[in-house]
């Protein structure tokens, strides 16, 4: 049983839902718990993306603010960019995964994968803003 279904079964028979030990990220005992640690790297590595994201997204929109009428948008670039990343990283990941496909370890290839990626292309993004 999923826990999202644990508690919607706690509730609907009016029990509490019972705590779940805290999770130690430093030392994880179990498969699922090493996958959900690094689901929360991964979060916080999309975290950090997504602040890099809009201050390039700004920074593009700021160097196209120069641009004559009908050239090529800086913004737009970086926006298919980015698009094509996601879709490369997603099935880069996907397939870094199939090591131990339909095992409990595939979602943690899984997710380490995608936040190591993550962490790369937040460098990327960042990098974009320093060189311009």
């Amino acid at each position: 049983m999923r826990p999202g279904q644990r508690l919607a079964l706690c509730l609907a028979l009016g029990l509490a839902p019972l705590q779940a030990a805290a999770l130690d990220c430093a030392e994880p005992v179990t498969t699922a718990d090493m996958s959900a640690c690094a689901r929360a790297e991964l979060d916080a590595a999309d975290t950090a993306l997504n602040l890099a994201w809009k201050a390039a997204l700004a920074h593009a929109e700021e160097l196209d603010s120069y641009l004559s009428e009908g050239e090529e948008k800086t913004a737009d670039a970086l926006l298919t960019a980015q698009r094509a990343w996601i879709d490369y990283r997603d099935g880069q990941c996907e397939g870094e995964g199939f090591y131990a496909r339909g095992g409990s370890l595939e979602p943690l290839l899984v997710a380490t994968c995608k936040a190591r990626m993550t962490r790369e292309r937040t460098e990327e993004l960042r990098t974009l803003i320093e060189v311009n």
